[in-house]
């Protein structure tokens, strides 16, 4: 939770610091352009990356309670 709170707080923090310096920088119709090439590029690479799965061994715990903590925690 903390890395995902982490990154959020880093992109709202950082996404108009670096808008404003391209929009300054390249003008608007620039950055929106480079913008929503960055951002279909972002949506093809997430439409057409295959998504593996890891199976979990049928001899290990699948869920824990608060007071059996799992192996890789210890």
């Amino acid at each position: 939770m903390g890395t995902l709170q982490t990154g959020s707080i880093t992109g709202s923090l950082l996404g108009p610091i670096l808008g404003g310096v391209l929009a300054d920088s390249l003008g608007y119709a620039t950055s929106f352009k480079w913008t929503s090439i960055s951002i279909f590029i972002s949506d093809l690479l997430v439409i057409f990356t295959k998504e593996f799965r890891i199976e979990a061994n049928k001899n290990t715990k699948s869920q824990y309670t608060s007071k059996v903590q799992a192996p890789y925690l210890l």
